[in-house]
């Protein structure tokens, strides 16, 4: 299947998929990344902000963890397929 593509297709669906893949895995570390960067931690971030304020935000990571998967998952299932 991968020699049924013009050698510019092949390039091109590779970077598809490396971009896809790339893109899935930043935004399911989202949450790690971003208590690095901030050397904070997201369960429990102390201080005075309202605990609905940290639920929100919880749900908010936990929902980019699953689209992260979501995205490598379909940027490998479509690179399987097209190259």
């Amino acid at each position: 299947m991968f020699g049924e593509l013009a050698e510019e297709e092949k390039a091109r669906w590779v970077k598809i998929v490396v971009a896809a893949v790339v893109a899935g895995a930043i935004i399911f570390l989202a949450q790690d990344m971003t208590q690095w960067l901030l050397g904070i931690s997201i369960d429990n971030p102390g201080g005075t902000l309202p605990t609905s304020l940290v639920d929100i935000v919880k749900k908010i990571f936990s929902v980019t963890k699953y689209l992260g998967a979501a995205i490598v998952i379909i940027g490998l299932v479509v690179g399987v397929i097209k190259l």
